[in-house]
């Protein structure tokens, strides 16, 4: 068998639970975008290392298994980890105020930005994941003699494709849900993601075409 090219699998072990102790310390930071939760792992003397986790999760639900492995916990004995959770993430968070306008891009930059002076860190490793690799970037591209480096896990640095910008639209389409919305709009996006640009309807032989139609997709859901 030839293994040149192989990939060896491999289990990672992972602390024994009488050594595990990511408790932490909790603070809670005054920020541009107002208070947010940092969780602190390991001693305020050791090497900086921010996380910055990705959409729908916070820092628990995104790195806290990480953390558990045995090789990255050695990680604990020569850096202090500050991870940071967006506004109204953490667990426990109070609901966000209904006319609260969630940050962009830029403003979660800002976040990390705001926690790096409160600590008084002069320089950190940033470890982001989703979305966050995105925040963390954008951070370093402003301020890259305080990042040494970047660990990014599935990065995003570009605009949403086709297809999701689809989906968004079709599910934010003024509000209505989707039976009250018009089946010719909704047949004309999926015409058009599926490369019939603009072409009349009525032009497309529907028996011998495998166009996904708003009556298949009515059909298929009965």
């Amino acid at each position: 068998m030839n293994t040149t090219n192989s990939i060896e699998m491999a289990i990672y072990s992972t602390m024994p639970e009488s050594e595990i102790n990511l408790d932490g310390s909790e603070e809670i930071i005054e920020t541009r975008q107002g208070p947010i939760k940092v969780i602190i792992y390991g001693d305020k003397g050791g090497l900086p290392l921010v996380t910055f986790h990705d959409i729908g999760m916070n820092s628990d639900m995104n790195f806290i298994n990480f953390f558990t492995f045995l090789m990255p916990s050695k990680l604990m004995k020569r850096f202090c980890v500050y991870n940071i959770n967006a506004p109204g993430q953490e667990f426990g968070a109070s609901k966000l105020a209904s006319d609260f306008t969630f940050p962009t891009m830029e403003g979660l930059a800002g976040i990390v930005d705001d926690v790096v002076s409160h600590f008084g860190m002069k320089s950190f490793i940033g470890l982001g994941s989703g979305a966050g690799t995105n925040v963390l970037m954008r951070y370093a591209t402003k301020h890259p003699s305080i990042v040494d480096a970047l660990v990014l896990i599935n990065p995003i640095s570009q605009k949403a494709g086709w297809i999701e910008w689809f989906y968004q639209k079709v599910s934010d389409s003024s509000g209505l849900v989707l039976e009250d919305r018009p089946a010719e709009v909704v047949q004309a996006f999926l015409l058009f993601i599926q490369g019939q640009g603009l072409c009349e309807m009525q032009s497309i032989n529907k028996p011998n075409n495998r166009i996904l139609t708003m009556e298949k997709v009515d059909e298929f859901n009965n």
